[in-house]
C-alpha cells in the first residue's frame, strides 16, 4: 500500500472554505426538491392549472442551466470571491421576490432570478475550490463539496413537508434570506480575494447568443421528448435539434477563436479533458436516469410503499457517500485507473441486481445492490469532475468549472429521457418482450458499459 502524500490531504484552512462554500450552495441543491413538495400549495393558491405551476421549477431549471456559461468569462472579469457574492445576493433578492409574489407570473420571474443565481453559483465555487486549494487535492475538496447534493434531494422533501405542516409555502422562500445572509458574511470573511484576468478579452456576444440558447433549447426539447404523445414528441425534438444546431455553431465558431471565446475549448485538444468531460456527462445519464427509474420500479413493479421506495433511494445515497469518503484511500492503494475501472463494475453489478433482484431475493438484496450502485456512481462523478482539471492552465479552470457543469446539466436529461423512451418502446413491444422496467434498466446498463471507454489511461 503506498503512503498518503500529506500535499494532497485538506488543512485546517481547506475545510473552513470548504465548509463556508457548502453552506453557500446549500439552498441551490434543495431548491428543487423542495419547491417541488410545494407546488401544489402554489397553485392552489394562485388558481393556476399544474401546467403553469411547474413552470416554478421549470424556469428555475433552465435559467440555471443557460447562465452556467457565463460563470467563466464572469470568473476571469470580476473574480471568483466576487462572482461567488454576487450570486448569493442574487439568489437572496430572487428569495425575497419569491416570498412577495402576488401571481404565478411574478412567482416564475422570481425563479428565473434564482436559477441565474445558481447557475453561476456552482461553477464559481468549484473554481475556488481549486485555485484556492490546489489541484493536487481536488478530489478531496470535490469528495467533501459533493455530500450537500446527496443529502439535498433526500431531505428536501421531509424540510418542506415540515414548514407546509406548520406554515405558509412563502416561508421556504423566507427561509432562504438568513442563510443567504449567512452564506455572503461567510464567503467574504473565509473566501481568499483572488485576482482578476488583466488580460481578459471583450465579452463573446456571439457565443452567448448561440451557447446560451443553445444549452436552454438542448435541455428543454429534449426534457419534453415525449413518446406517448406523438405532437409533443416532434415538438421536442424540433427544439432540442435548434437548440444542437446553436450548440455546435458555436464549437465551430469558437474553433477559430478560442482566446476570445465565451468559454475556451481548446481545453477539448487535451486527452485528459475529453475523457473526463466524456465520464462526466455519461456517469450524469447514468445517476439521474436511475433517480427517475427506481421510485417507478419499486412502486409500480414490486408494489413497495412511497416510504419504503424512499428508503432505497436513501441507501443509493449512502453507499455514494460512503464511497466519496474513502476514495482518497482506495485511489492511493490502488491507484486512479484501478479505482474508476472498480466504480464502473460496481455500478454495473449493483445495477443488475436492483434490475433483477426478484431472481436472487427480498428486499435485502434489493438494498445491497442500491448501495453497491451508490458506491460506484459516487466514485465516477468525483473522479471525472477532479480529473477535468489535470493539465490545464490556470486561466482555464474557470472554464472548465462551466463545461464540467454543462456536461452534468446534458447528461442527466439525456438519462431521464432516455429512459423514459427506452420504457415506452417496451410498452409498445418493440425490442423488448419483459416488463416495461427492464429497457430501462438495460438502456442504464449500457450507458455503465460505456463509461469503460472513457477511462483515462495511465502511460506507464
Amino acid at each position: 500500500m503506498q503512503k498518503e502524500n500529506p500535499s494532497s490531504l485538506l488543512s485546517a484552512a481547506d475545510k473552513v472554505i470548504i465548509n463556508t462554500l457548502i453552506f453557500g450552495a446549500i439552498l441551490p441543491l434543495l431548491d428543487t426538491s423542495v419547491v417541488n413538495v410545494a407546488l401544489h400549495d402554489i397553485g392552489s393558491q394562485f388558481g393556476a392549472s399544474l401546467g403553469l405551476s411547474q413552470w416554478t421549477i421549470t424556469s428555475y431549471t433552465l435559467a440555471a442551466a443557460g447562465a452556467v456559461p457565463l460563470s467563466g468569462w464572469l470568473t476571469q472579469k470580476i473574480g471568483s470571491k466576487r462572482l461567488w457574492i454576487t450570486s448569493l445576493w442574487i439568489f437572496l433578492f430572487g428569495s425575497l421576490f419569491s416570498g412577495f409574489a402576488w401571481n404565478i407570473e411574478a412567482l416564475i420571474f422570481s425563479r428565473i432570478l434564482q436559477g441565474i443565481a445558481c447557475g453561476v453559483l456552482l461553477p464559481a465555487m468549484q473554481t475556488i475550490v481549486i485555485k484556492t486549494i490546489g489541484k493536487n487535492k481536488a478530489k478531496s475538496a470535490l469528495t467533501a463539496m459533493a455530500i450537500p447534493s446527496v443529502i439535498a434531494p433526500i431531505l428536501g422533501p421531509v424540510i418542506a413537508g415540515v414548514l407546509l405542516r406548520f406554515a405558509d409555502w412563502r416561508m421556504i422562500f423566507w427561509l432562504h434570506i438568513p442563510v443567504c445572509a449567512m452564506a455572503i458574511y461567510l464567503g467574504w470573511r473565509n473566501i481568499p480575494k483572488d485576482s482578476r484576468d488583466s488580460v481578459i478579452a471583450g465579452f463573446d456576444i456571439i457565443g452567448f447568443l448561440l451557447l446560451c440558447p443553445g444549452m436552454v433549447l438542448s435541455i428543454y426539447g429534449i426534457d419534453n421528448i415525449d413518446p406517448s404523445s406523438p405532437a409533443d414528441m416532434n415538438t421536442g425534438i424540433a427544439v432540442a435539434s435548434v437548440g444542437i444546431v446553436f450548440l455546435a455553431s458555436f464549437f465551430l465558431i469558437s474553433k477559430r477563436k478560442p482566446d476570445s471565446s465565451l468559454i475556451d475549448i481548446s481545453m477539448f485538444k487535451h486527452s485528459n479533458f475529453r475523457k473526463a468531460s466524456s465520464l462526466l456527462f455519461t456517469s450524469s445519464a447514468v445517476y439521474y436516469g436511475g433517480i427517475m427509474l427506481y421510485p417507478l420500479y419499486f412502486i409500480r413493479h414490486d408494489g413497495y410503499p412511497s416510504y419504503l421506495a424512499g428508503i432505497l433511494l436513501g441507501i443509493h445515497g449512502i453507499g455514494t457517500l460512503l464511497s466519496r469518503w474513502k476514495l482518497d484511500s482506495i485511489s492511493r492503494a490502488v491507484g486512479e485507473e484501478r479505482t474508476t475501472f472498480l466504480a464502473v463494475i460496481l455500478t454495473i453489478i449493483g445495477s443488475c441486481i436492483v434490475g433483477w433482484h426478484g431472481k436472487l431475493g427480498g428486499t435485502w438484496v434489493l438494498g445491497f445492490g442500491m448501495l453497491l450502485r451508490g458506491a460506484g456512481i459516487g466514485i465516477l462523478t468525483i473522479i471525472s469532475m477532479a480529473g477535468a482539471y489535470v493539465g490545464l492552465t490556470d486561466r482555464q479552470i474557470s472554464h472548465a468549472s462551466s463545461v464540467t457543469r454543462m456536461m452534468t446539466h446534458l447528461g442527466a436529461t439525456i438519462g431521464v429521457t432516455g429512459v423514459t423512451i427506452a420504457m415506452k418502446i417496451s410498452s409498445d413491444g418493440y425490442l423488448f418482450s419483459g416488463s416495461v422496467f427492464d429497457a430501462g434498466h438495460i438502456f442504464l446498463l449500457v450507458l455503465s458499459m460505456l463509461c469503460f471507454f472513457m477511462i483515462n489511461r495511465q502511460k506507464k
